[in-house]
């Protein structure tokens, strides 16, 4: 019976504060595959997006610099020293408008837990999360919201705010769930002034520009009472999380990369790092 309950309750996790969802018109290209589960964290080994390009969770610093280790100065293990949240795709961007206005663009496919504090085996989650928050609206205004993956209509609450997620995938286990969310194809690196580390899609602390929107909207824009015509945008994401998992093949598969021994790995890691800082 707990295992139906947790089924129903997170194919599909809407979430809106206040206002309400009146439409969405997606631009999401399925992702088209699914590694097999890690025998280490639970976790799958890769996703493979319908470019061919394959993620694995980031799981160090050099791509996630927040990665949240509950002891930062050891290594990863599982399940004592494992972050609660682990990224394969992630993209935010943030904006703020003539009057004040902010905005926030939160793309994602990330691993949790389903418990959403611990860390405990058997628990494991990945969904694909597409958030927006606006402050600063018309009150029961409906706003037009555009971003790489589709365009959103959403309506302000009573106090001016937008504060709307949809997750899909949130199943223990079901990780094949997440293949028909809002990610898709990845988001990577366009231009900016620092590109990514070594090995990653993205860079995960300046601000960039993307590509891999299949509508071409590789930017987040939201338009409706009390913006200025064309509403407010940005095309500048920080932080864009990507590690890549494998090399990209014409049959079509991908070949994961082999798993270091420790001391290469810390080698690996401590030459990246340098890499990162410059």
């Amino acid at each position: 019976m707990r295992s139906i309950h947790r089924a129903l309750a997170g194919m599909v996790l809407l979430s809106l504060a206040g206002g309400h969802l009146a439409h969405a018109q997606p631009c999401v290209v399925p992702l088209v595959n699914v590694g097999p589960t890690d025998p280490v964290h639970g976790f799958p080994q890769y996703y493979i997006d319908s470019t061919n390009t394959a993620l694995q969770p980031c799981l160090d610093v050099v791509c996630n610099p927040a990665l949240g280790l509950p002891d930062p100065a050891a290594p990863v293990s599982f399940p004592n020293n494992f972050p609660i949240e682990v990224f394969y795709s992630r993209a935010i961007a943030k904006m703020t408008g003539p009057a004040g206005q902010t905005g926030l663009l939160v793309l994602a496919l990330e691993g949790s837990f389903f418990n959403g504090t611990q860390v405990i085996p058997g628990d494991q989650i990945v969904f694909t999360r597409m958030r927006v928050r606006a402050t600063g609206l018309t009150a029961g205004g409906t706003y037009t919201v555009t971003h790489p993956y589709g365009v959103e209509t959403l309506q302000a609450s009573s106090l001016g705010v937008i504060n709307f997620t949809r997750d899909t995938g949130r199943v223990a286990l079901q990780f094949q769930l997440a293949l028909t969310g809002d990610v898709g194809p990845f988001l990577q690196f366009a231009t900016g002034a620092t590109p990514p580390p070594a090995g990653t899609i993205g860079n995960p602390a300046v601000d960039q520009t993307v590509t891999g929107s299949a509508c071409g909207t590789n930017f987040f824009r939201i338009e409706g009472p009390g913006l200025p015509p064309g509403g407010m945008q940005t095309n500048l994401f920080n932080p864009v999380i990507g590690e890549i998992a494998g090399v990209r093949l014409h049959h079509g598969l991908v070949r994961p990369r082999a798993r270091l021994p420790a001391r290469q790995q810390h080698d690996r890691l401590q030459r990246r790092q340098r890499l990162y800082r410059g």
